[in-house]
């Protein structure tokens, strides 16, 4: 017997995926590349959650820290990380970012 997925199971998965691709390395990345010029931080907000680290400098733009790390396949070698740092003017949009491995 075939139960069928209701309506609101159908939309939490597919929130699910989303979110969990906009949270992994290449999801930012790919977030990133087409947010430049465009995004506001509320819209990164929306997308990447609260960001790790975040510093207001003297000429207003703030800079915020997201940093990824995934899991070691052999527990032997250390987990490949990756900071992106971004860096919104005093508009508040998105005017540059850089990807850092660690």
């Amino acid at each position: 017997m075939h139960r069928r997925l209701s309506w609101s199971v159908k939309c939490f998965l597919l929130l699910w995926f989303v979110v969990s691709c906009a949270s992994t390395p290449e999801g930012v990345k790919g977030y990133l590349q087409n947010a430049v010029q465009q995004a506001t931080q509320d819209d990164v907000l929306v997308q990447l959650g609260p960001p790790h680290f975040t510093k207001d400098l003297t000429d207003g733009t703030t800079v915020w820290l997201y940093q990824y790390c995934t899991q070691s396949v052999n527990h032997q070698t250390r987990p490949p990380c990756i900071r992106y740092h971004l860096i919104f003017n005093s508009a508040k949009r998105l005017e540059d970012w850089r990807e850092q491995e660690f």
